[in-house]
């Protein structure tokens, strides 16, 4: 019972930050599928990480640019550099889970997204992760672009 009251203060968090800096939180409805699911019928914790890939990905295309579109224009891409994930309660198939993320920092070699998945609104799993920019031909890190951060001026 605490557990789940921390869980809520932290969701709350989220939603002061949004109140308070604007931020902008994007959300996904997704099943979950056999295919996802270790043999006890559990989502397997490998695919936790792309949850929130998809929704750092989704994040971009609604509230920036698309990042083919960033990898096009400006020769880079970004990698997950940390992941720190909180697990709750198992998500389990046939699941019906939303995956709600948003820009938790931003500064000139990274981004820091927090992403909660839920079911039916309570949150099994929550997490931080950092996503930092890489050259597309050398592999180094380099410095977010202007424009693109000024895209994030009002978060």
């Amino acid at each position: 019972m605490i557990l789940k009251k921390e869980v809520n203060t932290q969701f709350m968090k989220v939603d002061s930050i949004k109140k308070e800096k604007n931020a902008l939180v994007n959300e996904i409805v997704k099943r979950i599928y056999y295919a996802e699911t270790d043999a006890g019928g559990i989502v397997y914790y490998g695919n936790l990480c792309s949850y929130i890939e998809m929704g750092c990905s989704e994040w971009f295309r609604k509230f920036a640019k698309p990042l083919k579109e960033i990898t096009s224009k400006y020769k880079l891409f970004f990698v997950m550099k940390e992941v720190n994930l909180i697990y709750l309660k198992p998500i389990t198939y046939d699941n019906l889970i939303t995956i709600r993320t948003c820009i938790k920092d931003i500064k000139y070699y990274s981004i820091k997204f927090y992403t909660e998945i839920s079911v039916n609104g309570e949150v099994y799993y929550s997490g931080e992760n950092k996503m930092v920019p890489v050259d597309i031909n050398t592999k180094s890190p380099v410095r977010i672009p202007e424009d693109i951060l000024s895209l994030f001026d009002n978060i």
